[in-house]
């Protein structure tokens, strides 16, 4: 999991400042942004909320704590749905790009 969000925040920062100079419309740096911003918040949330799963040891009593739904919903979020959404406005940015060339 931490391969996937350090590669799409990697992607998505990237993005963010190599498409003002290829000439694309602002609303894809600003998607870019938007997309690292919310996989940072995700990873950071998941990272917290994952902390306080598992068991313990408590004295001479193991102690097992329950995930929360919360840190299932951050990891979900980190590990599947903004690296689509990623995916998806890397794939539009292409195709824009890609019609732009050809009507030059």
């Amino acid at each position: 999991m931490a391969v996937v969000i350090a590669v799409t925040l990697y992607f998505t920062f990237f993005a963010f400042l190599l498409l003002p100079h290829l000439g694309a419309p602002p609303i894809f740096g600003r998607m870019a942004i938007g997309l690292c911003t919310s996989e940072f918040i995700a990873a950071v949330g998941w990272g917290m909320s994952h902390q306080q799963c598992g068991s313990y040891q408590s004295g001479d009593t193991l102690v097992q704590v329950d995930c929360s739904g919360l840190a299932d919903t951050f990891e979900n979020a980190a590990a599947l749905q903004i690296p689509v959404l990623a995916a998806a406005t890397f794939v539009v940015a292409t195709a824009y790009g890609l019609f732009v060339a050809r009507r030059w």
